[in-house]
């Protein structure tokens, strides 16, 4: 689904010049195909590649639609899951340097 995405936006790009509007509809249906594998990768606990998708996204949001709140809201959801996988990662790694103590 990753590759569909990226095929569904480099598409959009080509149709810019095309068909602007139709280009728009293919952004914005794009974002449901991310939220879409977002909700497989909350399955998988795939954190920064959920955070990634949000970037995806929120450059989409400003670049694209120039809707500055879903981008914001976008960029903060991305840094959320960065800061998760962070913590998870600071705790596992206190938690694997204990055994050897």
């Amino acid at each position: 689904m990753w590759e569909a995405g990226e095929f569904a936006n480099s598409a959009a790009e080509i149709l810019e010049d095309l068909e602007y509007s139709f280009a728009l509809e293919l952004y914005k249906h794009n974002i449901k195909l991310w939220e879409k594998l977002i909700d497989n990768f909350i399955i998988q606990a795939k954190l920064h590649e959920i955070a990634e998708i949000y970037l995806k996204i929120a450059d989409i949001y400003d670049e694209k639609l120039q809707d500055d709140k879903s981008k914001k809201e976008n960029l903060l959801k991305s840094i959320r899951y960065l800061n998760e996988e962070n913590k998870l990662l600071s705790d596992f790694n206190d938690k694997s340097n204990s055994w050897y103590l």
